[in-house]
């Protein structure tokens, strides 16, 4: 089995898209500052089994940035149309899952079984200091430039369970390093092409897996509690040593837990 890449153009931008595997469509959604790439441990284990679509969203990695306003959802619902995919199963990490959200709440019809994976939410309350260091980064990158505000965002404690990970830390960096940062240059929220739905939560029907890092800020950890407990048909899942990339620090059991959900049957 082997992985494609090609452009597709959608209306006035263009997307980069990775495919890989056989079966019934699974839409991977990526975090900020990342690109479909960082999918990659889960090819292997999620391919045979699914026809997995791994876009880099617009902004990130090798897709156009977006012409605004925009609204990453409605991009992703022409992108399947032009794919003709009618539904799809959809995980989305950090970012990848608010955006998922918002395809469950407005376009239920196009979204089977849900993965909100140490996912962001959109209105949720900032504490002070998050809200803090995060405009920390920005400023760094007006005053410093980008690849200073590279090297911030990876000290972020959003990572601070890489700190015991050398190689999986190094691998993000080189990531983040593809990363122009746009957002930071133009003052724009990585959250600005979504729209809120944090007060409609219990409006999405999916069936619905939140999984979270027990390392992760206890931000996200409340967000993942919030969604599992206010969307009707969801579970949670906190996995033990993991940060906010369980995908890539807990790989074998973030797969497994993957695969069982979207296939409704133990492996």
């Amino acid at each position: 089995m082997k992985q494609t890449q090609a452009y597709l153009e959608v209306g006035s931008h263009r997307l980069l898209i990775r495919r890989f595997g056989n079966g019934h469509p699974l839409l991977l959604l990526h975090g900020h500052s990342l690109d479909g790439r960082m999918w990659g441990p889960q090819l292997e284990t999620l391919g045979p089994h699914f026809n997995l679509i791994i876009p880099d969203l617009l902004g990130y990695g090798g897709s156009s940035k977006p012409n605004l306003p925009f609204n990453h959802a409605e991009i992703l619902l022409q992108m399947l149309a032009q794919l003709e995919v009618e539904q799809a199963h959809v995980m989305g990490l950090s970012l990848g899952g608010n955006i998922a959200l918002e395809l469950a709440l407005y376009y239920p019809e196009r979204v089977n079984r849900l993965i909100l994976a140490d996912s962001s939410l959109k209105g949720f309350p900032q504490e002070p200091e998050y809200a803090a260091s995060l405009a920390s980064i920005q400023r760094v990158a007006l005053e410093q430039g980008v690849q200073a505000a590279r090297k911030r965002w990876i000290e972020h404690p959003l990572f601070a369970s890489l700190a015991s990970n050398p190689k999986l830390r190094d691998q993000l960096a080189a990531w983040v390093a593809d990363y122009d940062g746009w957002h930071w240059l133009e003052g724009i929220s990585p959250s600005g092409g979504i729209r809120e739905v944090s007060t409609q939560l219990a409006e999405i029907q999916s069936e619905t897996l939140v999984l979270v890092g027990a390392l992760d800020l206890p931000r996200n950890r409340l967000i993942a509690q919030t969604l599992a407990s206010t969307i009707p048909k969801a579970r949670l899942e906190v996995l033990p040593e993991v940060g906010h990339l369980p995908n890539l620090e807990a790989t074998a059991r973030f797969n497994q837990l993957c695969l069982e959900f979207f296939s409704d049957r133990p492996i």
